[in-house]
């Protein structure tokens, strides 16, 4: 399979943000952290099955 440059962007700042997310709900429990987190892994799954 090949990925194309840009679908390729978009999923590693998806995981960038899972990543921050995830960190950020380590650090502190916070509704922002989370949501995040959710947004990061949301991207990547969609982009997944595409």
């Amino acid at each position: 399979m090949e990925f194309p440059l840009t679908e390729m962007l978009v999923l590693m700042v998806g995981l960038i943000f899972a990543a921050i997310g995830l960190g950020l709900t380590k650090g502190k429990e916070s509704i922002a952290a989370l949501m995040m987190f959710d947004v990061g892994l949301f991207v990547t799954a969609v982009l997944g099955w595409v």
